[in-house]
């Protein structure tokens, strides 16, 4: 994945086309991935889903990306759910009980997806006090 900005030509760009070169004129444009949440941290959970909110960081997000490993905080992982712009709350549901899980949230846009944030680890299930 290709973090930060890229570019646009504002000038003619010329390309082959049928074996005919043909100028063709593009459009100047900047795209900048969306900044990483911060502050994931544990909102809920029942015997089957750990619910999760953070900190949107970032202007220019289409939405986030809940991600979950039920191995370890290296994953691999899972993507979980999807919401949308500025929604800074996710369930991931269908969870085994009584499990230890770790999460991450990314955000993202048309440019690419921000970098992970804080690694969250909580077990699915009884034996802890509500948060």
């Amino acid at each position: 994945m290709v973090q930060g900005a890229w570019a646009m030509p504002a000038e003619a760009d010329t390309i082959l086309r049928g074996g005919f070169i043909t100028n063709m004129t593009v459009n100047s444009g900047v795209c900048s991935v969306p900044s990483t949440p911060t502050g994931l941290n544990v909102s809920g959970y029942t015997k089957n889903s750990v619910s999760v909110r953070w900190t949107d960081t970032s202007s220019n997000e289409q939405g986030f990306h809940l991600y979950y490993s039920g191995t370890g905080s290296s994953g691999p992982w899972t993507l979980s759910t999807s919401v949308g712009q500025n929604i800074t709350d996710a369930t991931a549901d269908g969870l085994a009980e009584a499990t230890m899980y770790w999460f991450y949230v990314t955000s993202y846009n048309a440019c690419g997806e921000s970098t992970m944030s804080n690694v969250l680890g909580e077990p699915t299930g009884s034996g802890h006090a509500q948060p």
